[in-house]
């Protein structure tokens, strides 16, 4: 499952867009990161990445080294897309 998060919902589209083109699943994101210093100059920010967050800086955190490669491709796809 490839997951997509964002900090605000903003409707205007982009966000809604890549969920449905790339079958993404959209789930909350509880964290600290760049995306809200990004968000505050206007932009729609989302988190997108490799790993299950809910075992993010824990103890025995682990990630499949397979999603690095999924991941990657279709972030590259995405920006590609985009451009």
């Amino acid at each position: 499952m490839r997951i997509l998060s964002r900090l605000e919902k903003k409707s205007n589209g982009l966000v809604e867009n890549l969920i449905k083109d790339y079958s993404l699943v959209e789930k909350e994101f509880i964290g600290g990161c760049e995306a809200g210093y990004l968000q505050e100059l206007g932009g729609e920010a989302v988190i997108f990445g490799v790993g299950d967050l809910s075992l993010a800086h824990k103890a025995n955190e682990y990630l499949n080294i397979n999603e690095f490669e999924i991941y990657n491709n279709l972030f590259c796809k995405i920006i590609s897309e985009l451009s």
